[in-house]
């Protein structure tokens, strides 16, 4: 008799449904995009403050970058109405040259 009922729930654990773990894991999955979108929305909000955005010179921008290699290139930079042909590397910056201002014709010239 003993058996009998031994067996018999065994046979009854053997029909119950297994749990599922496709909900868990799809939820764990719709809360991922929804951080990494909210992340995103979050990242591109601060770079519109002016506390994150880069300092932009009032004297003085990069007018021209033209990469040598991956570590050398030429920088065309513009300081107070001066134009200077620049060398840079990993460890130094030399000046190469000061070029002729730019000088607007405007459109009366053909």
């Amino acid at each position: 008799m003993v058996s009998l009922v031994l067996s018999t729930t065994a046979n009854v654990e053997s029909l119950a449904p297994r749990p599922s773990y496709m909900g868990p894991v799809l939820q764990m999955l719709i809360v991922l995009v929804i951080m990494v979108a909210l992340l995103f929305v979050v990242a591109r909000l601060l770079r519109r403050l002016p506390a994150f955005r880069p300092p932009v010179g009032e004297h003085m921008r990069v007018v021209e970058r033209m990469p040598l290699g991956p570590k050398h290139q030429l920088l065309l930079v513009e300081v107070e109405g001066r134009r200077l042909l620049l060398g840079a590397s990993e460890s130094q910056i030399h000046q190469l040259a000061e070029l002729d201002p730019v000088v607007d014709h405007g459109e009366d010239e053909p």
